[in-house]
């Protein structure tokens, strides 16, 4: 494998853990120099320092999320840790105050740079267009079932102010399993989908795939009528008074 295509194996040979509990977190943001392929960027969230410092890696441009590290070094003037990838990636960088240089180890060696982020600061890139409170119409989780299938699948219900009766859209996603929002590289766009519809009077319905492997897969028609009948159960939440039955098999 070229020393490029062993920088490119550390996004690919991780584990997905659950973020780490909010404690007093230093967050930075740095960019690998992959020669050939521009600039990498990736996060760090430092806890405490020195001998009892711990910390987790993020990387947008693979949707990888809080992945721990190990071999952590944290202080005023250093910072240094190891992502488990064969061969692992060493990350090196000397401290000048808020921002720091160094390299990354894996093969060969490559240029990082590092900046601290403020206080507060998203610990992910800056996706500006992601909706933001206060919202002009009421937003609740809800569940439903779908009796074709035996299922339940979990949504966000969106609602413009008033009485209604509103227009109502339900957003289904693409190829693949997508949560609610269709989180792709640290973007939300259904999420923003429907909340430019909702501030406009539309009623919008959002859902997590059910997660279904076969789906990836399995083309038969049988599997395809299934998703329909997933996207055709949410009717009854979105117009109470008036439901369909699900067309018969």
């Amino acid at each position: 494998m070229s020393h490029l295509g062993r920088a490119w194996a550390l996004l690919l040979a991780v584990v997905l853990v659950a973020p780490v509990a909010a404690q007093d977190v230093e967050r930075w943001r740095g960019v690998v120099d992959l020669p050939g392929a521009g600039e990498l960027e990736f996060f760090v969230s430092f806890i405490g320092s020195g001998a009892e410092a711990t910390a987790t890696m993020s990387i947008p441009a693979q949707a990888v999320q809080d992945v721990p590290v190990s071999d952590v070094v944290y202080s005023g003037s250093s910072m240094a840790f190891t992502l488990a990838t064969t061969p692992a990636a060493v990350f090196e960088a000397e401290r000048d105050g808020e921002t720091a240089a160094g390299t990354l180890t894996q093969g060969a060696q490559y240029p990082i740079s590092l900046e601290k982020l403020a206080a507060g600061a998203p610990p992910g890139p800056n996706r500006p267009q992601t909706p933001e409170g206060p919202f002009p119409y009421s937003s609740r989780d809800v569940t439903y079932t779908n009796p074709a299938e035996d299922n339940t699948l979990a949504g966000t219900l969106t609602v413009p102010p008033g009485t209604g009766p509103y227009p109502a859209a339900i957003l289904i996603t693409g190829s693949g399993s997508q949560d609610r929002d269709e989180t792709i590289f640290a973007h939300k766009p259904f999420w923003v989908i429907a909340d430019y519809l909702s501030r406009r009077g539309v009623a919008v319905l959002r859902v997590d795939d059910r997660e279904r492997p076969a789906v990836r897969v399995d083309v038969r028609d049988e599997v395809f009528e299934g998703l329909v009948h997933d996207a055709l159960a949410a009717r009854p939440l979105l117009d109470p008074e008036h439901p369909r039955p699900l067309r018969e098999r």
